[in-house]
């Protein structure tokens, strides 16, 4: 045997596949944790991305942290009121379905019952977006549009069907009929006598337009409370996130009163029938508590710097909170311990139904529940619409063509004596580089020439 053939035949036996190390997985970054979680709902710190969150954003292009931390709020906020969202729906939906089984259900129209379900239809918009958005999170622009228009959706139709008359969706001349012939006897097909059907149709209309108004002001509570409460609170989203911008800081201080009296004007409206001196206390601590944020009017209407708008909003936070939490606590004594009329304010759906309560618990739990998903679904809106107004107002200031700045400086100017302030510009002020307006001085400004005043105060 030769050389070769000796080698040929020991080599399989002598040799060994090489030992090659199996990958190893890269380890799971950590998530946020329940510390996270509970700074981001509340607003006391700043919202930090973990590293699972962070190294998804990265992925999605979205790597400025502060655009950062406004997603992973967004993302927890919609992880958290997505179970209320569901809820509220199923409450309004079983509500719609023990109306329809109801006796008034049998004097209803067809566009009465229309409308009667068309809420709860609408708001289911709104918690399918957020599961949607929930996986899209990291897309801010198609979430966002998908967020917006299932919300737009859902608060403008309860809005619109408020407005549809009574005698649209209830046939009074049947429930007049109806009434009639139970205090006579006659069967409603049997009655001749018009004009006193009419009597009991316009009974029958009166009372229950009376009662109507009650009960859509209950019904269009969560609306209109979540609407402006959730202006309010995603204008001070976004001017923590970026305090140097003055334009959310300003919503907040406009909106604040309208909101007072949005809220006083509902408990108007319920206090002569329902109320007492705990309502009327509770009612007034919470109209009260977003007039608080007009303490820090100087604060949020300058830009600020990240270090300096931390401890004012704090502060501002704490109390706003603090006064609502007085406000719904006594609210909700009330709620459990009045007595009107010799009738329980709530009560279970039999008691309502007998006329022993004026509510159910069904009824408040559906206000309850449909007040803070649609609080905190709209904070989430509009501090979205917040941080594209403050691009918007960054970019076209720095894109600002020549003759645009200066016809501004001047407009400026002369608003300047309306605002309050003196001729000398104050600290802050954004100087107007010297190539782009002339050394003229504003006094001495001849017609036809381009010159305007050195400074341009904010």
């Amino acid at each position: 045997m030769t050389n070769w053939q000796q080698h040929t035949q020991q080599t399989p036996r002598n040799w060994q596949m090489p030992q090659q190390p199996y990958p190893q997985q890269p380890a799971p970054l950590p998530g946020p944790g329940a510390r996270d979680y509970l700074v981001r709902l509340t607003g006391f710190g700043e919202s930090v991305p973990s590293p699972r969150e962070a190294a998804a954003l990265t992925a999605a292009g979205v790597v400025e942290p502060r655009v950062q931390g406004l997603l992973v709020w967004r993302r927890t906020l919609l992880i958290v009121i997505t179970p209320l969202l569901l809820l509220a729906f199923i409450l309004s939906a079983y509500q719609c379905v023990v109306s329809m089984t109801q006796d008034i259900s049998e004097f209803m129209t067809g566009l009465g019952k229309l409308v009667e379900c068309l809420t709860p239809v609408t708001f289911l918009a709104i918690p399918v977006s957020a599961l949607i958005s929930i996986g899209w999170w990291t897309e801010a622009g198609r979430s966002t549009r998908i967020l917006f228009w299932s919300w737009l959706v859902a608060t403008i139709v309860p809005l619109l069907t408020a407005l549809v008359p009574l005698s649209w969706r209830i046939d009074f001349e049947k429930v007049g009929a109806q009434g009639y012939a139970f205090d006579y006897g006659y069967s409603p097909d049997m009655i001749q006598n018009a004009e006193e059907v009419q009597i009991y149709s316009d009974f029958a209309s009166g009372v229950m337009g009376i009662s109507s108004v009650v009960s859509y002001t209950v019904a269009l509570l969560p609306v209109l409370v979540g609407l402006v409460g959730g202006v309010i609170r995603g204008a001070r989203r976004t001017k923590s996130v970026f305090p140097s911008s003055i334009v959310p800081g300003w919503f907040i201080i406009i909106a604040g009163p309208f909101y007072s009296v949005i809220l006083l004007t509902v408990f108007a409206i319920i206090a002569p029938m329902l109320g007492n001196a705990l309502l009327a206390a509770g009612a007034l601590i919470l109209s009260v508590a977003p007039l608080l944020n007009l303490l820090f009017m100087k604060n949020f209407t300058k830009p600020m710097s990240r270090t300096e708008a931390a401890p004012i909003f704090t502060r501002s936070s704490s109390l706003s909170i603090g006064a609502s939490l007085v406000g719904l606590v006594l609210l909700c004594i009330y709620l459990f311990t009045a007595d009107i009329s010799g009738m329980d304010l709530i009560g279970s759906t039999s008691d309502a139904e007998s006329g022993n309560a004026w509510f159910s618990y069904l009824n408040v739990s559906q206000t309850g529940v449909g007040t803070i998903a649609r609080y905190f679904f709209t904070t989430l809106i509009m501090s979205f619409l917040f941080a594209r107004l403050v691009y918007r107002e960054a970019h076209e200031f720095t894109h600002m063509s020549t003759e645009v700045r200066e016809e501004l400086i001047e407009d400026m100017q002369g608003l300047r004596r309306f605002a309050g302030e003196s001729t000398v510009t104050r600290a802050g002020a954004v100087s107007v580089p010297p190539s782009s307006v002339p050394a003229v001085s504003w006094t001495n400004r001849q017609s036809g020439t381009n010159a305007g005043p050195p400074q341009y105060p904010q």
